[in-house]
């Protein structure tokens, strides 16, 4: 198999999807005091969510991320179920 040069693709039209759908996300109502009780604490979130659509730097991660040497492989060609039987016998139907 040889290898394909991969690069990482532009993401500008997806982040500004994404921070549309950030600003726009309905809180569940959470009781009072609850905190981590019932799963991720509704502050927690709401502070985690608000530093990605504001302050965390989408390009220089993905060019960290491009700073390591890349290349795909190529998809192997398989059944849909999976690879064949040792000795070659078929897959019974019904």
């Amino acid at each position: 198999m040889a290898l394909a040069p991969f690069s990482i693709p532009s993401f500008e039209p997806k982040l500004a999807g994404l921070r549309a759908r950030l600003r726009q996300t309905r809180w569940p109502h959470e009781p009072a005091g609850a905190a981590w009780d019932y799963g991720f604490d509704g502050a927690a979130r709401r502070a985690l969510c608000a530093y990605r659509r504001n302050r965390f730097d989408w390009a220089a991660q993905a060019a960290r991320m491009a700073a390591f040497p890349t290349a795909a492989f190529p998809k192997p060609r398989r059944s849909a179920y999976g690879p064949p039987s040792p000795r070659g016998a078929k897959i019974p139907t019904r």
